[in-house]
């Protein structure tokens, strides 16, 4: 038969006056002992450790963005063969408060309704403009569409919604088309 030591389970020879491994003197072991099971102790401390630096770590390299107002407005036009066609654009500046401030790393996209349908969904081009950024995007179309809502979301490098908002569309001049 062989003891088992009650404070790191290590097995022990029957006569071992204390443990091989941890040092506990069996001796001295009484009734009211708790064993201290320093094995799971430490692991969940370890855990909780991992978990903080973890969150900490998504904290400081999460993209925060803010969109401020969105400009949108829409003209009627001739193309060079004298053809009607409808153009509809969209722009809005952003701020990034995040360490990483290289545009390469966000993308845009713009979606265009009429009522609760969607119209169009552009790819939004970003750019820095004057020290401040901006995302912008245009389409044509033959048809004329009655565009009354444009919304702009703005994606990180790993394709994460990160900023999102939408706002009323303001409809230009549709009349006479004007020569491009």
């Amino acid at each position: 038969m062989t003891k088992i030591c009650p404070e790191c389970g290590h097995k022990q020879k029957d006569n071992a006056k204390f443990c091989s491994k941890c040092g506990t003197p069996f001796d001295k072991i009484g009734k009211d002992h708790k064993p201290k099971n320093k094995k799971k102790l430490g692991l969940a401390i370890l855990i909780i450790v991992i978990v903080i630096a973890a969150v900490a770590v998504y904290a400081i390299s999460c993209d925060k963005v803010s969109i401020s107002s969105i400009y949108s407005s829409s003209m009627s036009c001739y193309n060079n063969e004298s053809e009607i066609y409808y153009m509809y654009d969209a722009y809005s500046m952003f701020t990034i408060d995040s360490s990483n401030k290289n545009l390469s790393h966000f993308t845009s996209n713009f979606t265009f309704y009429s009522g609760n349908s969607v119209v169009k969904t552009v790819s939004g081009e970003i750019f820095d403009y004057e020290n401040q950024y901006v995302a912008s995007t245009f389409f044509t179309s033959k048809e004329l569409y009655n565009i009354d809502s444009v919304k702009l979301d703005i994606y990180n490098v790993n394709g994460n919604l990160i900023a999102s908002k939408e706002a009323p569309f303001t409809m230009g001049y549709m009349g006479e088309p004007i020569e491009i």
